[in-house]
């Protein structure tokens, strides 16, 4: 009786959704019947991931129907499976997520694998989805460039001047010593 392996399967590439997006997720199960939340963290062509108030989270293993929209695409209603739900700890700077006695809001991250999306839907979601992600990985290259040129440009003067005040220092040290 030995160890039976599973095979590895890579997981789709994640698109992290940026607060300008439409972030409304709706969700609806047996158990909560409708609910809404405000902040769908990320999306792949299999799954997604958001945040739910403590009423709202689904039990781990159940069946929702989801709705949602992701960036420069009409709204997708799809089955998904809960794979896991964890207390969700937002950073104590954002405090947009606080009560008005500076108590952190109690929050759960929900994580969910499509399971009825049709193979052309998922095809054309991925397709979607690799390209805001590339569009996104060349702005931020060409936000690292401008970093670049803009601090080379910036501080080219003082490089000038200490090449300058090595130079004379140089010369000054060889006369003095020479």
């Amino acid at each position: 009786m030995g160890v039976k392996k599973r095979k590895f399967e890579g997981r789709s590439e994640r698109y992290n959704l940026k607060a300008f997006h439409n972030k409304i997720i709706k969700y609806k199960s047996d158990r909560i019947g409708r609910h809404q939340s405000t902040d769908f963290l990320d999306i792949s062509a299999t799954g997604l991931s958001f945040v739910s108030s403590p009423e709202g989270v689904p039990d781990v293993g159940s069946i929702i129907r989801i709705t949602f929209s992701i960036p420069e695409s009409k709204p997708i209603t799809i089955k998904a499976q809960v794979m896991r739900t964890k207390k969700y700890n937002r950073p104590e700077w954002y405090k947009r997520y606080y009560d008005e006695d500076d108590k952190q809001i109690e929050e759960y991250f929900v994580a969910v694998h499509f399971i009825n999306i049709k193979k052309i839907n998922q095809e054309e979601l991925e397709a979607h989805l690799d390209q805001l992600i590339k569009y996104e990985k060349q702005e931020r290259k060409e936000q690292k460039i401008s970093y670049i040129k803009n601090g080379f440009l910036k501080s080219y003067k003082w490089i000038f001047i200490s090449v300058i005040s090595l130079i004379a220092l140089g010369t000054s040290l060889k006369i003095y010593f020479g």
